[in-house]
Formats: C-alpha cells, structure tokens, sequence
C-alpha cells in the first residue's frame, strides 16, 4: 500500500539523521546504592528537524523509558532502534518500556511476569552504571546505533 511505501521512505530517509542524548546524574545513591540519571533522547533529521524523542531514566544496567513523542510518521521507530543501539553500547541489560503495546511487541518487547521483573530490577540496579559518553550528547549517526542492534541478533 502507498501508506507503507511513504512509511518506508520516511525511515530510510530519517536513520540519516542522528540521535543525541542529555543527562543528569543524581549526585548521592538512593537507598539500594543506585545513582539515578534522567535521560533526553533527540532523534534530529539531517536537515536539523526534532523529529522524535523521549525521557527516561537508568539505574545500574537498567534503563526504563517515561515518555516520548515524534512529529512525523517512522520518526518514533527510529529513534527507537536508535536508542536501542545506544543501549547495547553503553551496556544496557534491560529495557523496560513501561505496560504492553502492540507496536512495542512489533519491535521485539518481550512481556515479564511481575514477580520476575522486580527480581531483575533488584539485581540489574547494582550493576555498574551505564556509559553513554560524550558521544551521545553530540549525536550518533542513528543508522550506526540501529547497526548494533542488527548485529546483537546476528550472536
């Protein structure tokens, strides 16, 4: 359909741009020794244009996204796939992406039992903490960062 075709050319042209990345670290651990940062996720056309983003948050090897938002259709998808390689670099061991939706499913989410999650929380919030760099606030190449994903799948 003419739909999929434009969604298409819409990704394709978006995983030109980059993904860019601002945190703030939580200066004393909380009570279980986790130091919390807040995260904003940008996901820039490269014609210079926001076109997707999100806020979350990481504690130990865990990162658990809040909200998000895009402004043109693929545009959430890529920074998505995007923020998914980001994660797989800076040593990411879960990615709670908060209550099941089909097109989080569609993306590879998996569903846990409650009981288990909080079982891996508890044990994923001591982990070292992860490691964006300086890189990601200056921006990534997002067709670089979904890459890493293509090859994680490949293991």
């Amino acid at each position: 359909p003419a739909h999929c075709q434009a969604l298409r050319g819409s990704i394709a042209k978006l995983t030109g741009g980059c993904l860019r990345m601002c945190s703030v670290r939580h200066k004393e651990g909380g009570a279980h020794g986790c130091r919390a940062e807040i995260h904003s996720v940008e996901m820039w056309a490269s014609d210079g244009r926001l076109v997707a983003g999100e806020l979350g948050f990481s504690c130990g090897a865990l990162y658990t996204s809040l909200t998000g938002f895009y402004t043109e259709d693929g545009a959430g998808t890529v920074q998505m796939l995007a923020l998914g390689g980001l994660l797989i670099r800076a040593g990411c061991q879960c990615w709670d992406l908060g209550m099941e939706m089909k097109y989080k499913s569609g993306l590879g989410a998996e569903e846990l039992d409650r009981k288990d999650f909080i079982s891996l929380q508890r044990r994923l919030r001591v982990e070292p903490q992860l490691t964006f760099g300086a890189l990601a606030s200056d921006g990534l190449p997002a067709a670089e960062l979904i890459s890493l994903i293509v090859a994680s799948k490949a293991l």
